[in-house]
């Protein structure tokens, strides 16, 4: 049976295709640097940030993609927006900060610009198992980014607690994805919608799902290592993670919520 190339479904993701090449040049000019001015680099990365916060606008692939497992709509187009909004300001506000404590490095951007990566697929996630890798993806760079100084013992106690305390979550997502998976047979969002939600497997599913995604968006109670971190972190990393990592996480958790009906939504509201 013959298969047709999903062109259109590669297209919705210009956007992560656009801040992936560009973080990997900001790191391929840092190899052949022969200069300690890296001010350019900050310019480099908010022109890839605006060249993707374009795209889902020069592109218009509405609808889901790859099988449901995405989604192409005004709601991630807004999140795409949003977190490249914030990268950009990020990385011009912190040129200035490191250069003062000579830090500027390439990696920085190299990695802000992979968390916007995974903020913006996150966006777009309609599969658990998508979210989950678009986390990673996120946390990943966000971890290495709150210990980018790392002299001192906050950054590294920062990044420590965000660690232990981001795989924790992790292990709630994951874990919580198999029960849902194990209850109703899907990970994706639209069937999950469609299981009635009363057996006591996909209740606490949902549970251990809501509360890793609630770990990411600081919701109490799991909100603690919210203080260490954003002290610990670069000033220009905190507004960050408190402007994109939110916003990514939010959406996810809005999708997950929204896609179910009404009658649905309310049950298991009231359950949580």
């Amino acid at each position: 049976m013959p298969t047709t190339f999903p062109t259109q479904d590669f297209l919705a993701l210009l956007p992560v295709a656009v801040l992936t090449l560009g973080a990997i040049i900001v790191l391929l000019t840092e190899v052949f640097l022969t200069s300690d001015k890296r001010g350019y680099q900050a310019v480099l990365t908010a022109v890839t940030a605006a060249v993707a916060g374009v795209m889902p606008f020069a592109y218009r692939t509405g609808g889901p993609i790859f099988g449901g497992q995405a989604v192409v709509d005004d709601f991630s187009a807004f999140v795409t927006v949003v977190v490249c909004a914030g990268l950009a300001l990020s990385a011009l506000v912190g040129t200035g900060w490191l250069a003062a404590r000579n830090a500027e490095r390439g990696e920085f951007y190299a990695l802000a610009t992979f968390a916007a990566c995974g903020m913006v697929l996150l966006g777009m996630a309609a599969d658990l198992l998508v979210a989950f890798v678009a986390i990673e993806v996120m946390s990943i760079a966000t971890y290495a980014l709150s210990a980018y100084l790392r002299r001192g013992r906050r950054p590294s106690e920062a990044a420590f607690k965000y660690l232990v305390l981001g795989a924790f979550s992790s292990a709630l997502l994951l874990y919580g994805s198999a029960l849902l998976y194990g209850a109703a047979g899907t990970t994706l969002f639209a069937k999950l919608a469609a299981h009635p939600g009363h057996d006591a497997i996909y209740v606490a599913g949902f549970a251990l799902v809501t509360g890793g995604l609630a770990f990411k968006v600081a919701a109490v109670p799991f909100h603690v290592w919210t203080p260490d971190v954003y002290e610990g972190a670069p000033t220009p990393v905190t507004a960050f993670m408190a402007a994109g990592v939110k916003t990514a996480a939010f959406a996810v958790l809005a999708r997950l919520f929204v896609t179910a009906p009404v009658t649905d939504y309310a049950q298991r509201s009231a359950i949580f």
